[in-house]
């Protein structure tokens, strides 16, 4: 946490702007997530992952003992056969799981730190020296990093098509690291339309985002391909009243 707030705080100090200080903040997080969950097995000697293949490995022991009552019931041969297949392939599955799980984690926990961070120095920041944020229905991936989102996802996909060595593992992390931003895009054009409508409520707005937030798992994929397609699109560029040239005077 503090070295994520130094990022945060060094961001905004050199005015860098909210996506450049969110990507930093996600950065240091996941960094010091995965120094938390992998280096001690990096520095053991066991493993990155032994630490969570072991904890997954005590919960499938534990499962298999509780499914053992229930393995000469024909009424329940389903089940037990679809859990078996889980335990056996569960342990394969810790390295891609805990890579994209810590990128997630990281990415979310900085953007809420970086929320957390406007909204504790809203009314101080002109004494701090920091630029004034932009509303929420303006957040937006700048224009100059479509290449490398494009690009990076494009690489992690060609790795898992030719099957190269953890590849899965590369592409569910690129997959989170690129999720995060694009899900928050997606919410801020969520955020954006409901601005546009002739009687904006801010309980109708409540209710929206709550239900977005509470739904996240079913939501999220609509919310990345809703902010895929306006950082190709940038219809709130569009939208947006041209602004008009400075008064000179006469």
């Amino acid at each position: 946490l503090p070295l994520t707030a130094l990022f945060i705080w060094q961001a905004q100090v050199r005015r860098l702007g909210g996506f450049v200080t969110a990507a930093a903040a996600g950065a240091a997080a996941v960094a010091c997530l995965y120094g938390m969950v992998c280096l001690p097995g990096v520095l053991d000697g066991s493993g990155a992952f032994a630490g969570v293949l072991a904890w997954a490995t005590e919960g499938m022991t534990a499962l298999q003992a509780a499914l053992e009552p229930l393995r000469g019931l024909e009424q329940y041969a389903g089940m037990v056969a679809m859990y078996d297949q889980l335990i056996v392939a569960l342990p394969q599955s810790v390295p891609v799981l805990t890579t994209g799980t810590l990128f997630s984690f990281g990415g979310a926990g900085a953007l809420l730190a970086v929320v957390l961070f406007f909204a504790f120095t809203r009314g101080r920041r002109a004494a701090l020296g920091l630029a004034a944020p932009r509303p929420f229905r303006l957040w937006n991936i700048p224009r100059a990093y479509t290449p490398g989102l494009i690009g990076l996802y494009v690489l992690a996909l060609v790795l898992r098509l030719f099957e190269f060595a953890n590849a899965d593992a590369v592409y569910y992390a690129v997959s989170a690291l690129l999720g995060v931003p694009l899900v928050t895009q997606g919410l801020a054009m969520i955020a954006f339309l409901l601005a546009r409508r002739r009687y904006p409520s801010r309980s109708l707005n409540a209710v929206v985002f709550a239900a977005l937030t509470l739904l996240l798992p079913v939501t999220g994929s609509m919310l990345s391909t809703l902010g895929l397609l306006e950082q190709l699109v940038r219809l709130r560029e569009r939208e947006l009243p041209p602004v008009s040239p400075p008064y000179r005077g006469a």
